[in-house]
């Protein structure tokens, strides 16, 4: 069932998915509220893996940038750099927030891609959650329409091989992973090592 506007079912439903599960995995492009999310559930998990938009990268953060300025009647040409950097310190401040709710964490996974979609994806062990940010404006929404789907339908199966394999692909050298135990000397070594 699509929602046109903000509704706090889907916060609800988000909330209680993340208080059944041992595995989260997350794609969008700044996943500044995940942290949050997790520490006001208190919910402890296996694995939390997150892709997250390359913030060296322009282009990766570009599509779903435009779309939030349009949205928002800025005036484009004088904001366009502006607002990359703001989404470049989300990211960061995302990573920041990851290093903090470590110890709820077997071990945290990023990779930052260069190709993220404009849609936000929310992987829990028995649903999937899906967030259009680009149809909003045909439909007239104010909010994004978002998609609910149980771990035995095709779209969740879709969307878990997907992840599995931008994680495979990318290799252990280009994901920052936190463990409980590392201190953020660790992370900061890490994100110099990536040219962050």
């Amino acid at each position: 069932e699509p929602t046109g506007s903000l509704k706090s079912e889907f916060n609800d439903d988000v909330t209680a998915a993340l208080s059944a599960t041992r595995n989260y995995w997350f794609r969008g492009l700044t996943g500044i509220h995940v942290s949050r999310r997790l520490r006001t559930s208190g919910t402890t998990l296996d694995s939390l893996k997150l892709i997250l938009a390359d913030p060296r990268d322009e282009a990766a953060l570009n599509f779903r940038l435009r779309y939030e300025m349009a949205a928002s009647a800025v005036e484009p040409a004088r904001d366009y750099a502006l607002a990359i950097e703001q989404t470049r310190q989300k990211i960061l401040q995302s990573v920041i927030g990851l290093y903090e709710i470590r110890l709820q964490c077997q071990v945290v996974e990023v990779l930052f891609s260069r190709s993220v979609p404009p849609d936000r994806t929310e992987i829990f062990d028995d649903t999937l959650f899906i967030t259009l940010f680009d149809w909003n404006e045909q439909r007239g929404y104010e909010f994004p329409e978002s998609y609910r789907f149980g771990s035995h339908s095709l779209m969740y199966s879709v969307a878990r091989r997907d992840f599995d394999l931008q994680f495979t692909r990318a290799g252990t050298n280009k994901v920052l992973r936190i463990k409980a135990q590392d201190n953020f000397d660790v992370v900061e070594a890490h994100m110099r090592a990536f040219g962050y």
